[in-house]
């Protein structure tokens, strides 16, 4: 699914996600099981935390593996970005 959805995006395909700025497992769940290209985990401007995102990546992983997700970070750099991710990263 990664490399589909990379292709896609290299191509300029239509891509759809949707942001999710609540912090539910089962929220992420149904944003990822109703087909979209990705879910977003907003960091900065939602409620989910760092402590968070083991728990909503696995859930948007179990609801249609190869979603793309991200997590929109409240600063950029390693202790904003790698920091946060070093927990998931080989989930993705």
């Amino acid at each position: 699914m990664a490399a589909a959805f990379r292709s896609r995006l290299v191509a300029r395909e239509p891509l759809y996600g949707a942001w999710s700025v609540i912090p539910s497992a089962l929220s992420v769940r149904l944003l990822a099981a109703v087909g979209l290209d990705y879910v977003v985990i907003d960091l900065q401007h939602g409620g989910a935390t760092e402590a968070d995102l083991p728990g909503l990546t696995s859930a948007i992983r179990l609801a249609g593996a190869g979603r793309a997700v991200a997590g929109r970070v409240p600063q950029a750099g390693w202790a904003g970005v790698g920091g946060r991710l070093r927990g998931v990263a080989g989930r993705w």
